[in-house]
């Protein structure tokens, strides 16, 4: 036995035993208590478990156990040295560890891919990141602190410095930090942002202050470098218009480069503003959010992207401002519609327009697009079966008023489509058809004896319980009849694995893009009529699920 462990000395008397109560004695057995107190006395190794102590046994003893040895102080502070000495071996090897794991992190940082790349790929790669970047555009300061080698590339990329959040409040602490931006940028084309606090007296006391002039003071001196300019303006409790229209007046001067122009604000404005009246004569861009510009304003017809997102306007407005932009090649048409039923519009022929995004299908009856390429239609779920039922009708009557047959591609998206009042041989061109949470009733291909003949690419996305008619209409005697070459089904609940199947060992069959849906009921939404709340609930069980979605605009009917 070591020293230093407890051990029975000779000569030591077994009077002790006379206090166990004759309860235990009769039981022949150490109580378990003693039993752990009396181990490390009588195991011949502290490793090795010894064999049940019997009572009889310890009675046989002959050893006195009244007395029983402690370390003495020598040997208490031997011990102690010793348990010292490993703890400071321990924290010696701690940071020794800690050291040798940084020194990894840091050559594994040194041998890294991005490392490899050159100065001005990983250049190409920070101007990105200031495009993606949110907030005030801080990006390039972030990067800057990563290691030496990343700052130095950022300081030596002006584009990445070309992005400019400006914030038009009385607080003129971000002067410093946009001249540092401009210094950066070198000759770079300038990209703003001018914001107003989303809540607050911010707007009004920028405006009293002549915030925004001293910041346009600070810019205009690089106008021939403005590419793009965004203005938000915030503060929903003190929207005035004199104070907006103050504020983008300050913008009517020349911007010979700028081609990107977007505006919005927190709630719906009614009045018509006149912006940019200076000359901008690349403009191509425009974005508008919650407000409506006067469509008298001269640089409308030279505009080649239109998007509205956000908005409540009358029909007349929209055909007004669509009317005085003649050469758009790109139309994003997100707009509350107040009138439901408007007559006596002319038509109005947009020669150059290839991509249109449209959520009411009014738009359609005075559009004429000969050269639309992609359409894309999404509805609220509010839509309806009447709505869904008349979007292809709509479509291609359009289509043959407008003389077009080079329409490839058709998305829809929250469509309820109970039957197409149309054959395929009306759409002769299209070759993609998207489907995005759409519901197709099996009676919607009633009417229709072939698929269509152009059609090259079908795919579905959360659209559930889609009729087998649709795809036995692409099939015939384990032959696959359509011209289609590719099929996509994502998370299509009520498509089974056997229909999946039965396409795929087809002869001629397409390549198939499967992805189960791990639902375990169908998707149906209904909207509340008295708020802009909708319950997404399983059609077999009327248990909710909470279910919000941001606040739309009402539409009038």
């Amino acid at each position: 036995m070591g020293k230093g462990h407890l051990r029975p000395r000779n000569n030591i008397s077994i009077s002790w035993i006379s206090s166990i109560p004759s309860s235990i004695r009769a039981l022949n057995t150490v109580p378990r208590y003693l039993y752990q107190v009396f181990v490390p006395c009588i195991s011949p190794s502290p490793i090795q478990t010894p064999p049940p102590l019997l009572l009889s046994d310890v009675l046989s003893m002959s050893t006195d156990l009244n007395e029983l040895s402690f370390p003495s102080e020598a040997e208490r502070e031997l011990v102690a040295n010793r348990v010292a000495q490993r703890l400071e071996r321990i924290a010696v090897l701690r940071r020794e560890i800690a050291q040798l794991t940084k020194e990894n992190t840091q050559d594994r940082f040194y041998i890294s891919t991005h490392r490899l790349l050159p100065r001005e790929v990983l250049g190409e790669i920070f101007v990105h990141a200031a495009i993606w970047g949110s907030g005030a555009w801080l990006a390039p300061m972030v990067m800057s602190q990563v290691s030496r080698h990343w700052r130095n590339v950022v300081r030596s990329t002006p584009r990445a410095w070309s992005f400019i959040c400006i914030r038009i409040t009385p607080n003129l602490a971000y002067s410093q930090l946009v001249k540092t931006w401009l210094a950066q940028s070198g000759q770079s084309l300038l990209h703003l942002r001018f914001e107003t606090p989303l809540w607050g007296t911010g707007t009004r006391d920028a405006v009293r202050q002549a915030s925004l002039g001293n910041y346009l003071a600070l810019l205009q001196p690089h106008v021939s470098r403005w590419h793009s300019v965004e203005i938000f303006i915030g503060d929903t409790p003190h929207h005035s218009i004199w104070n907006i229209q103050l504020l983008l007046q300050q913008f009517n001067f020349d911007m010979p480069e700028l081609k990107f122009f977007y505006l919005d604000t927190t709630r719906q404005l009614w009045r018509d503003y006149h912006v940019l009246k200076g000359d901008v004569p690349k403009l191509s861009c425009l974005s508008i959010g919650h407000c409506r510009p006067s469509t008298s304003n001269h640089w409308l017809s030279h505009l080649q992207e239109l998007e509205i997102t956000n908005a409540v306007h009358s029909l007349y407005y929209m055909h007004g401002l669509l009317k005085a932009c003649p050469l758009l090649t790109s139309l994003k048409l997100d707009v509350t519609i107040q009138e439901r039923e408007v007559r006596g519009l002319i038509t109005i022929k947009l020669p150059h327009l290839r991509q249109l995004y449209l959520n009411d299908i009014l738009y359609l009856s005075f559009l004429r697009l000969p050269s639309l390429v992609s359409f894309t239609f999404a509805k609220p779920t509010s839509s309806g079966l009447q709505e869904g039922n008349k979007i292809y009708t709509n479509l291609s009557m359009m289509l043959e008023a407008s003389d077009n047959y080079v329409l490839q591609e058709v998305n829809l998206s929250d469509v309820d489509i109970g039957r197409f009042n149309f054959t395929p041989g009306h759409l002769p061109s299209i070759s993609t058809t998207r489907l995005t949470r759409c519901t197709l009733r099996p009676e919607a291909l009633e009417n229709w004896g072939e698929p269509m003949a152009s059609l090259r690419t079908l795919e579905f996305f959360s659209c559930d319980r889609l009729p087998d008619t649709l795809f036995a209409l692409h099939m015939k005697d384990g032959v696959w009849v359509s011209a289609v070459r590719r099929v996509v089904l994502f998370d299509c609940f009520g498509i089974k694995s056997e229909l999946i199947d039965s396409i795929r060992s087809c002869k001629g069959s397409p390549i198939v893009t499967y992805s189960a849906s791990t639902r375990t009921s169908p998707r149906t939404v209904a909207t509340r009529p008295d708020s802009h709340y909708r319950v997404l609930f399983s059609e077999s069980s009327s248990t909710p699920m909470s279910f919000s979605l941001p606040s739309l605009p009402s539409t009038s009917f």
